[in-house]
């Protein structure tokens, strides 16, 4: 087991949910929003920290991880939720499957020309709303990829172009339009920012929407419908 690993094994299990409130406001906007819809899924979950929210905002949640450890721990937390382990760039499900799909803190971890391909599958199950939460910030010099050889192992720290992710998310098919909340975050708050630049207190939350979704008797279909009487 890796050490990280083995961190997160000794935890309590309620660590994440007795601090969540402080330590990711981000999760509580993201559930927020996710209640245009019936249904949600969480890519990268984890262990499933942010279910608890979706959850209170009564939608049903579908959790999807490529770290079977994770994956396996939250079964045994959550033992009634859907769980999935695979990857952000192959999700196993038909187009427009859910109506919110969220993702926090996972394309800073992805090799750069794995970026797009993740953000074009997520689109594809996607059927109202896609949501990217950032712990570093995207920023207006070229993409900086980082590959941090810890005593962990490899893993990608990148900070991209906020202009190369825009163009990302304006190629997507039936864009709607795209909203990008900043949110104070500790996570952002604890990174060390490169030389020059001041240091990071917020994160942002990209909120893209669809055009033309394909019609199911959701929230979104009935909220509509009361308006237009």
């Amino acid at each position: 087991m890796r050490k990280w690993e083995k961190w997160w094994a000794d935890v309590p299990d309620d660590y994440m949910l007795v601090e969540v409130q402080r330590i990711h406001p981000i999760r509580s906007l993201m559930a927020e929003e996710a209640k245009i819809g019936e249904n949600v899924l969480d890519v990268a979950c984890g262990q499933c920290i942010s279910y608890p929210f979706f959850r209170i905002a009564d939608l049903k949640y579908v959790g999807l991880d490529l770290t079977k450890k994770f994956i396996d721990s939250s079964r045994e937390m959550y033992p009634d939720i859907e769980l999935h382990e695979a990857s952000v760039l192959d999700i196993p499900f038909p187009d427009a499957s859910f109506d919110t799909v969220c993702c926090k803190d996972l394309l800073e971890h992805l090799a750069l020309e794995d970026v797009s391909t993740a953000i074009r599958e997520m689109w594809r199950v996607t059927r109202l709303k896609l949501m990217i939460a950032f712990f570093i910030p995207p920023w207006d010099k070229p993409t900086a990829i980082t590959l941090i050889d810890g005593p962990y192992g490899p893993m990608f720290h990148n900070q991209y172009n906020k202009q190369d992710i825009m163009a990302m998310i304006k190629g997507l098919e039936d864009l709607d339009e795209v909203d990008i909340q900043w949110i104070r975050s500790d996570a952002a708050i604890k990174l060390r920012p490169p030389p020059g630049e001041k240091p990071y207190t917020h994160a942002p939350l990209y909120i893209i929407t669809k055009k033309n979704p394909i019609l199911t008797n959701s929230r979104y279909e009935r909220s509509k419908g009361h308006k237009d009487q």
